[in-house]
């Protein structure tokens, strides 16, 4: 998306389950240092109770110079759909890379360094929570830590206790 002046952009995704509303982060999403947050609070995921659908945890980077080099390292206890807990890729410009969370995993906490500017897509698909009917998505764009703030100021959803939480 380019223009002529500065516009947020929010992409929405309309569909019967997994509706998540994502908003792009601009410049301030490219960096080359990041860390991810995902949903903790889920009842079940892959292997798990689950009702025609399983829970999918995954990071998605896309390089914007040739020659990137990119080192993932999931938070402790946590590894990725190929069995390990860090992976090393290069891309070029253009090229996205995708990964899951192994069963039962989350991203939060997982770095994701690079030795140039990429911008960085988190989240999951398909998470339950443990008094909810239906699965939703939560996936955002992530800031880069040279972008990251000392004040926020969260919003409460309309979620019952313990459901209604944010991560840090």
């Amino acid at each position: 998306v380019e223009s002529s002046q500065p516009v947020t952009v929010t992409q929405r995704v309309r569909q019967q389950f997994n509706q998540e509303i994502i908003t792009g982060k601009g410049m301030n999403g490219i960096g080359k240092e990041f860390y991810l947050a995902s949903q903790t609070e889920i009842e079940s995921t892959v292997t798990g109770n689950f009702t025609n659908y399983h829970g999918l945890h995954y990071v998605s980077i896309v390089a914007l110079e040739d020659s990137t080099e990119i080192l993932i390292k999931a938070s402790t206890g946590n590894t990725f759909t190929n069995g390990m807990d860090s992976v090393t890729f290069q891309l070029n410009r253009g090229e996205s890379w995708v990964s899951t969370m192994q069963d039962d995993k989350v991203l939060l906490g997982t770095k994701v360094t690079s030795n140039r500017p990429i911008a960085v897509t988190a989240g999951g698909n398909h998470l339950k929570t443990s008094s909810a009917i239906n699965a939703d998505a939560g996936i955002d764009q992530v800031t880069p830590t040279e972008h990251l703030g000392v004040k926020h100021v969260v919003l409460r959803g309309c979620a019952n206790y313990p459901q209604d939480y944010f991560m840090y």
